[in-house]
């Protein structure tokens, strides 16, 4: 059953202009995401280990506490399947999530999935331009102040910046200097894979690119 916009607390002084009507229908879209049966019962499928995070990450959601989570481990190990779970529990609550990929492949293998780079508005050329280009007082920014949980999976095959610059439009749009804003933010992946590809650049040029040398890193509760 769709959800009406008006039941979320959203603010819309400035959401309905000409220039707003992209992220309007975004926001309907992310609220109206159904939820699948199948991926509603892998809640009760987790693994033993999968479940202990799952209900860590979703008592951080419900109580309002911050927190940044990093679920390492190796392909094929069920991170998309407790990914699947986590957005199957918020958004049957009615409550936004937002699943985000580093390559556009992963991004269609969540349920609503987007790559991190369109969803957060970062620049292709991070290197030049450190911040999303995402304003406090735009409908987007209006909408990322209501997702209750970011997910990231394919974190560690993209650049530190592009991390760090989510942390840093997140601190500014919730005015806060908590990491990531307060907000709860899950990263995935596995720092044994194909780090961030640097093109005309040496190996160490892109192990120095990666997550795994962010000063954010110190800040992850790491999980299995």
């Amino acid at each position: 059953m769709g959800k009406d916009i008006k039941d979320f607390n959203i603010c819309f002084d400035n959401m309905i202009s000409s220039d707003n009507q992209d992220i309007y229908r975004k926001i309907e879209k992310e609220m109206n995401i159904v939820v699948s049966e199948a991926d509603y019962q892998s809640i009760s499928l987790l693994s033993s280990e999968q479940k202990v995070t799952f209900d860590k990450i979703l008592n951080r959601v419900f109580l309002g506490n911050q927190g940044c989570f990093f679920i390492d481990s190796p392909g094929s190990t069920g991170k998309t399947f407790l990914y699947k779970a986590l957005l199957a529990a918020i958004r049957s609550k009615n409550y936004i999530a937002l699943a985000t990929t580093t390559f556009e492949v992963a991004a269609s293998i969540l349920p609503g999935g987007h790559t991190s780079h369109s969803c957060f508005k970062i620049p292709i050329d991070v290197d030049t331009y450190k911040s999303c280009n995402i304003g406090k007082q735009t409908g987007l920014a209006n909408l990322l102040r209501t997702v209750k949980l970011f997910i990231w999976d394919e974190a560690p095959m993209a650049k530190r910046e592009n991390i760090e610059a989510l942390n840093d439009m997140l601190k500014n749009i919730n005015e806060s200097e908590l990491l990531f804003g307060g907000k709860i933010v899950v990263l995935g992946g596995d720092f044994q894979q194909i780090p961030p590809v640097i093109p005309k650049r040496t190996k160490y040029d892109s192990i120095n690119a990666s997550l795994v040398n962010s000063e954010l890193r110190k800040s992850f509760e790491k999980q299995s």
